[in-house]
């Protein structure tokens, strides 16, 4: 790696640091190194091996950092993996930590950089939590891959005066890691704290423990997530359609769950589980939510969903049919006898944009007579939209019902000679649909059809 390349990437003093420290390996690996280089130069170390502590790190909430008590949410990785050779060797200069663990260190003076390696095993998520920074100082965090031949690959950083960090990343196979805290500010001295952490159990949306890592997502959007340890915090920040003056959103998890939406003053408001919200969010905005355990007593079984549509969507019928095996005499279109095929899309406001997956449809079917009469309902089934914000059932509707029945009425075929069939039916039943967000009964909401109560073949006698 150029010096050009890692000086785009950090834009920091350890820009430097990082090429000679990575050259200087390079140079170790293949037995030709540089004894001139002074590591400890730029590396300050303890003198000892950190200390391991017993006490718990601060998180996100400023509670304390939980160990996870379930063995299946966090590996704990004391040495390398049985295979190393897909693991670089110890980089010297550089303490030496255990996955799991949490340390104590004191930081270092401006201009210097405590260093931390540790080793990952395959499909990994690694997190590193960096706690307890000084007020007022800049310990910037940054994690690397290490590869065989010495190259050093940015995995994330976390610039500014936080005392609190998050780093992460997810590696594919086993590698060696290195955790830099790079002093740009700092008088050195002061004691912080700080954990690595790897879990091969996570979501599709991962990595997203930190608002800096949020999962940024478009639209009106339906998702399923859970927390993979004690300590997991996931981000997202959801940019709604830009014709959208406010967005519904809900929440629905377990007891163990929280969910909290970002205000207008940056602080975090609690929103109740499976309660539908309001929210306005100017064209632009951006909502901020996240999603945690404040107990860490979250599963990884704990599923939780995340919706948020328009609060003025509508469902329209699109498709309305039966395959029965009727006459075609029975005025109007379609004729119904007992089961109707029902599809419904949900679209946004204006009726332009499907609304996407996850959209509580409800569809009735009624018979009436239509005018101001109490119609009578015949069936009625609800469900969730797919991908394309559409939804299908199959409704059972049985015989005719309450008002608007006629008949029975003689009709006849074109054919000669012509056949000859009574028919009751009821010409103006109807099917609505609506979506929770919006219960009004206009078009493309509701549609009229035929529904045959009894035909009755006369032969060729009129």
């Amino acid at each position: 790696m150029t010096r050009r390349q890692l000086n785009k990437l950090l834009g920091s003093a350890l820009c430097m640091t990082a090429m000679i420290f990575a050259q200087a390996h390079a140079k170790n690996h293949n037995s030709a190194r540089n004894e001139s280089l002074n590591l400890t130069d730029r590396f300050v170390m303890t003198g000892a091996p950190v200390r391991a502590f017993t006490l718990p790190m601060k998180q996100h909430t400023q509670a304390s950092l939980r160990h996870s008590s379930h063995a299946a949410s966090r590996k704990t990785v004391a040495g390398p993996p049985t295979s190393t050779d897909d693991v670089p060797a110890p980089l010297d200069g550089c303490q030496e930590i255990d996955v799991g663990n949490t340390y104590g260190a004191p930081t270092a003076p401006t201009g210097t950089l405590r260093c931390f390696q540790f080793i990952t095993e395959p499909s990994n998520k690694i997190t590193v939590y960096v706690a307890d920074l000084p007020a007022g100082e800049q310990h910037d965090v940054h994690l690397f891959e290490v590869a065989n031949d010495g190259t050093w690959n940015p995995l994330d950083s976390v610039l500014g005066i936080d005392s609190f960090k998050v780093t992460q990343a997810i590696r594919a196979k086993p590698t060696g890691i290195l955790l830099l805290i790079d002093a740009q500010q700092a008088v050195g001295g002061a004691t912080f704290q700080f954990q690595a952490t790897t879990t091969s159990k996570f979501d599709g949306w991962e990595a997203n423990d930190s608002l800096t890592r949020a999962t940024h997502l478009t639209g009106n959007i339906y998702l399923r997530a859970y927390l993979d340890n004690a300590n997991d915090f996931d981000y997202y920040s959801i940019a709604p359609p830009a014709t959208q003056s406010s967005t519904s959103l809900t929440f629905t998890g377990s007891s163990r769950q929280v969910i909290e939406r970002q205000g207008e003053d940056g602080t975090w408001i609690s929103l109740a589980n499976n309660r539908k919200y309001q929210i306005r969010v100017p064209a632009g905005d951006t909502i901020h939510i996240r999603v945690y355990s404040p107990l860490g007593d979250a599963l990884p079984e704990d599923q939780y969903w995340i919706k948020t549509s328009d609060p003025l969507n509508r469902a329209g019928i699109d498709q309305y049919s039966s395959n029965e095996n009727l006459s075609g005499l029975a005025p109007g279109l379609p004729r119904v006898a007992r089961e109707i095929d029902v599809g419904v899309t949900v679209w946004d406001e204006a009726g332009n944009v499907p609304q996407g997956a996850g959209e509580h449809v409800t569809i009735e079917v009624y018979d009436s007579d239509g005018r101001k009469g109490t119609p009578t309902l015949l069936a009625q089934t609800d469900g969730l939209t797919n991908a394309q914000g559409s939804f299908a059932a199959k409704l059972d509707i049985g015989p005719c019902r309450g008002p608007g029945i006629e008949g029975p009425h003689r009709f006849n075929t074109y054919s000669v000679p012509a056949e000859y069939w009574d028919i009751t039916y009821v010409p103006k039943a109807f099917v609505v649909a609506y979506t929770d967000n919006n219960r009004r009964i206009e078009w493309p909401g509701i549609v009229f059809f035929t529904h045959v109560c009894d035909e009755r073949y006369r032969g060729y006698r009129p």
